[in-house]
């Protein structure tokens, strides 16, 4: 963990901030990896886009934050990248739930 906090980097939804080699890297490990957990991550229509989530392969684990979304909310970040299964948003939990919930830790 303490190596993931070292590396946590707050992206600004500024296009023009330098950062495109960050998000195809960060596509790049998202594409290897096998389960993909989105936390604290506000759903952005310009970060989502940065990413490429549309484009990450339909067959992984994703889960991601909802503490605070509506289910409406929920819906609309799925749509966002085409009501794909690369999205799932988990309505109502914060990182610690969704760690404790949805992280198979084996």
């Amino acid at each position: 963990m303490d190596i993931c906090i070292k590396n946590i980097k707050v992206v600004h939804e500024d296009i023009k901030d330098g950062r495109d080699k960050d998000f195809a890297r960060a596509f790049d490990l998202m594409q290897e990896a096998e389960c993909i957990y989105y936390l604290g991550f506000g759903y952005g229509p310009v970060n989502m886009d940065r990413l490429k989530i549309r484009d990450l392969l339909a067959d992984k684990a994703t889960f991601g934050t909802g503490k605070g979304l509506t289910q409406h909310e929920c819906n609309e970040a799925r749509n966002l990248v085409g009501g794909t299964s690369q999205l799932n948003p988990v309505l109502g939990a914060d990182c610690i739930q969704l760690l404790r919930e949805y992280v198979d830790w084996t």
